[in-house]
């Protein structure tokens, strides 16, 4: 399956789009997240990642720029069909690497607590207290990828 993968930076509106299209399907279609908190003034502020299976969008994730040393991983999201395939794993790892380059020494995100086992695995550890976002369960985790190499 991964060598018919392909992630990239979605720059392009139209690949933008994709991302927003692969949020939509999962966080307000699947876990029922208002639109309005969904799709927010930060889209156009942030980077995205797109990724891929048979050129077919799959995955997507967000990255926002918190300060020179730290960017905060968002709206990661797998359709449903390719879930557990190790894709979300393959996205964080490139996000990593695509940080690494800007040397970024931090990563933070707020998981879904649900999920919190699968960023665990790719060493993210929870801080603070769990908390409520759009009416899910999360823990907020972070990473040293320079301490990753």
């Amino acid at each position: 399956m991964f060598n018919l993968f392909q992630i990239i930076e979605a720059k392009k509106e139209k690949e933008i789009q994709l991302c927003v299209e692969i949020r939509k399907e999962v966080f307000i279609g699947e876990q029922e997240v208002d639109p309005q908190i969904e799709i927010d003034n930060l889209d156009y502020k942030c980077e995205h990642i797109l990724g891929f299976y048979k050129n077919q969008p799959i995955a997507t994730a967000r990255l926002q720029k918190i300060s020179e040393e730290k960017y905060k991983v968002g709206r990661m999201a797998v359709r449903k069909k390719y879930r557990r395939y190790g894709i979300g794993s393959k996205i964080l790892l490139f996000i990593e690497n695509h940080l690494k380059k800007k040397q970024i020494k931090l990563v933070e995100l707020n998981a879904q607590k649900y999920v919190e086992k699968f960023y665990s695995k790719n060493g993210y550890f929870p801080i603070g207290d769990e908390f409520m976002e759009a009416n899910i369960l999360h823990i907020k985790m972070q990473k040293n990828i320079f301490s990753s190499l």
